[in-house]
Parts: structure tokens; C-alpha cells; sequence
């Protein structure tokens, strides 16, 4: 099995914190000498009125950390709640309670190449958001980035955690515990200012007449099978299963291939409002590291998620039944990427997955 250290950190690109840490060392003394003026507030939780959590990279990224804010609803249980995230993630965002209004914004740092007139308007975005009065600006990933974002905002207060550096961009810069999973990460912010972890509990859905949901898409096509080990899946489920794949753009090829073999199988198509409303009715859901495992696992849909060589306790599924299949060994392949590899995922077998699905399912 894949051991991975509590000492070294799975979070950023190392090349990335090299670089970031030395700008963040030039940009101290100029906002030190900024800071001086600027009017100092302290934590006051009677006064927390508004709070913006920022949060706007990957999809699931919103459902990991909803622990952390069911928490901030609950503790600050008059405040309201505002959401900035990716334009694709805004339609999602908006059908979660806990988000009293959603903001689309695309952080151009996420962009290659880099585009400096995109961040310049993006500052200008953020500082158009001191009009909401924020009291609670919160950042849960530790990016050096994010943090001149909520720079910007101007709130009257900011927590975050300072890891790429720029501590001196936000109010309350923490520790960053890389160890933990991103859930505990989050909620381990939101603790340092006093918010007790407060999660209410739900019944999993049982769905028996459902479908077994396939989902090969990723945003990173090293984070997801090959074709031929999809359609190996597929033959040894079909022969006792209902079975439904989700069209998008990753899986074209693998559904005309599908056609060909002229397989019995639903093809879901439909945006992510659909998706996320035919999803609450199926019964279980394979895919890789990505959006659509978190989305079940919080609609309470049992997951089976399959991970390469990224360390699985870091991003897995938070969920009621959710079972996590990785390669034995650590990776010993000549790949590009600092931590993701195709060939590792690929080493999963699609007869490990049926079995973990039977188990998963309760069938001997």
C-alpha cells in the first residue's frame, strides 16, 4: 500500500512555495510599512454580521469544506453566509442552505499563461466587494494568492493560513496543518476563531432501484482510468446491473466506443442542476479523484472512488459510505506531474472495483 508521510506536504507544486515564498519575503517590508496604516480591528463574534468564504477552484472543492460552514451557520446563526467561487461552480453553489447568495468570479491565477491585466481586474472585482460591509473574510487554502484577494476585500476581519506566504495580507494567518484532509483543514480555521464543529447528520439514501452511476470525467486526465479499463467495468457489471455513464466532454470517446459494442447502457445528459437532481435518486457512483464523488457523498449516495498516486486522505469523499481503491506500492514511474500519474491509476483493476461495489452494495 501507498505510505505517505506526515512530513511532506501534497498540497502545492514545491516549485510553486519556492517561488511564492521568495515574493512573499520581497512584498513583507512594503506592507509592513502599509499596514502601519491601516486601522487595526479585532475578532468580535457579536459583531459578525457578514462573512465571504472564497473558495474558487475546483467544484468539490465547495463540498469538502461545507462541514466548515454548516459550523459558521450554526455559531454565527444571524450572519449571512456570501460564497465566491468559479463561474462553472455558481449553479451547484446555489441549491446549498447554508449560502445566503452566491458570486461567480474566475481567479486568473488558475489561468496559464498568466494574464497581469486579469489580475489587475480582479482587484478591482474584490474591492468592489467592500460595498457588502464585510465583518468575516475567510480563505481555507493557504494560496499567497488568495490571500491579497481578501486583501483587497478589505473586511473587518480575515482569517487564513499563510503556507505560500503573505501572513501580513490577512488579520489571523495560521499554521497550515498539511496533513489533515481538507474537510479538517477547514474546520481547523474556523476553530482557531471559536467555531465548534457542528455537522448534522442525515440518512443515507438507499436507492435499490437506481442505477450504478459511472463518472470518468476529471479535470485532469491523469486523475482517471483509460477507456479499455472502463468498458471492462462495464462487461462485468451489465451482466446483474443497471448501469448509467455521465456524458461529458471527457467520455465522448468512451460512449461512441460503447455504441460500437452496442451496449444496453443510459447515457445521463444534462447540465449540473440535472445532474445533481438525478443523482439524489441512484444507487452508488464510480469515478476518479474529482467533482461528482463529493456531490454524491454529500447527497449521501454511496462512492466508490478510485485515486492514483495523490494521497487519498488528503481529498477523499467525506460521505456515509464511500470506499477508496489506489495502486499497492508507492509510484515508481517516469511521470511529469509532480504528484498525479495515469499510470499509477491505471494499475487499479476493474475487478478490485466490481468487488468493493459488491461490498459497498451487500451482494456476496
Amino acid at each position: 500500500m501507498y505510505r505517505y508521510s506526515n512530513l511532506r506536504q501534497e498540497i502545492f507544486n514545491p516549485n510553486f512555495i519556492f517561488v511564492s515564498k521568495i515574493l512573499s519575503g520581497f512584498l513583507n517590508p512594503i506592507y509592513f510599512f502599509l499596514n502601519l496604516f491601516k486601522t487595526k480591528s479585532s475578532y468580535n463574534k457579536d459583531k459578525i454580521k457578514t462573512i465571504v468564504i472564497t473558495e474558487y477552484y475546483c467544484i468539490g472543492d465547495i463540498y469538502i469544506i461545507l462541514p466548515a460552514v454548516e459550523s459558521l451557520h450554526k455559531h454565527f446563526f444571524n450572519a449571512k453566509i456570501i460564497l465566491i467561487c468559479s463561474i462553472e461552480a455558481e449553479p451547484l453553489a446555489k441549491n446549498i442552505e447554508f449560502f445566503d447568495e452566491v458570486i461567480p468570479f474566475n481567479a486568473p491565477w488558475k489561468e496559464k499563461p498568466l494574464n497581469l491585466i486579469k489580475i489587475w481586474q480582479s482587484r478591482d472585482f474584490a474591492r468592489s466587494l467592500r460595498d457588502k460591509d464585510i465583518d468575516l473574510a475567510i480563505d481555507f487554502r493557504g494560496d499567497i494568492r488568495n490571500n491579497w484577494f481578501l486583501y483587497q476585500i478589505k473586511s473587518k476581519y480575515s482569517i487564513g493560513y499563510n503556507f505560500t506566504g503573505g501572513h501580513y495580507f490577512i488579520d489571523k494567518a495560521n499554521i497550515f496543518p498539511h496533513h489533515l484532509h481538507q474537510k479538517d483543514r477547514a474546520l481547523n480555521l474556523v476553530n482557531s476563531i471559536g467555531v465548534k464543529p457542528f455537522i448534522k447528520r442525515k440518512e443515507q439514501r438507499r436507492n435499490q432501484s437506481g442505477y450504478i452511476v459511472l463518472h470518468p470525467g476529471a479535470g485532469d486526465s491523469r486523475r482517471t482510468w483509460s477507456n479499455k479499463l472502463w468498458i471492462e467495468l462495464i462487461k462485468i457489471l451489465s451482466d446483474k446491473h443497471k448501469i448509467a455513464i455521465v456524458k461529458v466532454p471527457e467520455t465522448k470517446d468512451l460512449i461512441d466506443e460503447l455504441k460500437t459494442d452496442n451496449k444496453s447502457i443510459k447515457i445521463f445528459s444534462g447540465d449540473l442542476i440535472d445532474f445533481n437532481s438525478w443523482l439524489k435518486n441512484q444507487r452508488l457512483l464510480v469515478g476518479p479523484d474529482s467533482m461528482a464523488g463529493h456531490l454524491a457523498a454529500y447527497l449521501n449516495i454511496p462512492v466508490v472512488s478510485i485515486f492514483g498516486s495523490q494521497n487519498p486522505e488528503l481529498t477523499k469523499p467525506i460521505g456515509f459510505n464511500v470506499k477508496v481503491l489506489k495502486p499497492n506500492g508507492n509510484c515508481k514511474h517516469n511521470r511529469k506531474h509532480w504528484r498525479l500519474c495515469k499510470e499509477c491509476i491505471n494499475m487499479v483493476k476493474p475487478s478490485e472495483v466490481f468487488n468493493v461495489i459488491n461490498q459497498v452494495l451487500k451482494i456476496k
